[in-house]
């Protein structure tokens, strides 16, 4: 888990309207939501990690403005935000975070997934002749059971 600390820059910015009034005499034109630190970006995070959220309010000249965000999970039983943006996944499925500053609002969408579990390797019956090739299945299983969907296999061969 430690590894995947070192994830995702997923830069999401919300699609915003014009302001409705200003905030501390700044009116704000967007929230962006920044994933630290810096990396791949990602859609999708493995369940039981945190990563750190930052919000950046800013104006229409894109200048940032230091005001106060609230941030909030669209569902608290898959992944839980603190009031400093530090997101902890919980249960697998798709979330939204929301920071909210000035009237405008910043998401990061992501899918948590359990850790794959299991991998069982199907091949046609019957067997392969010399020199002959054979496409081989992998099916995964995540820790809870269920199907991995949407997880990369690498194949290699103790015999190539």
């Amino acid at each position: 888990m430690r590894a995947f600390a070192a994830m995702a820059t997923l830069l999401a910015v919300a699609a915003c309207e014009d302001s409705t009034g200003p905030v501390g005499g700044t009116a704000i034109d967007r929230v962006e939501v920044i994933v630290l630190p810096f990396g791949t970006a990602t859609t999708n995070l493995p369940r039981g990690v945190t990563v750190q959220l930052l919000a950046a309010p800013s104006n229409a000249a894109n200048n940032f403005v230091d005001i106060p965000v609230t941030w909030s999970s669209s569902d608290q039983t898959r992944a839980t935000v603190d009031n400093t943006g530090k997101v902890t996944t919980v249960a697998g499925g798709d979330v939204t975070i929301s920071a909210s500053a000035g009237g405008k609002t910043g998401t990061f969408d992501f899918n948590v997934q359990y850790p794959v579990g299991s991998v069982a390797v199907g091949a046609p019956s019957g067997s392969i002749r010399q020199e002959g090739t054979v496409d081989l299945d992998a099916a995964l299983l995540d820790t809870e059971g269920e199907a991995a969907f949407g997880r990369s296999v690498q194949w290699s061969s103790s015999n190539t």
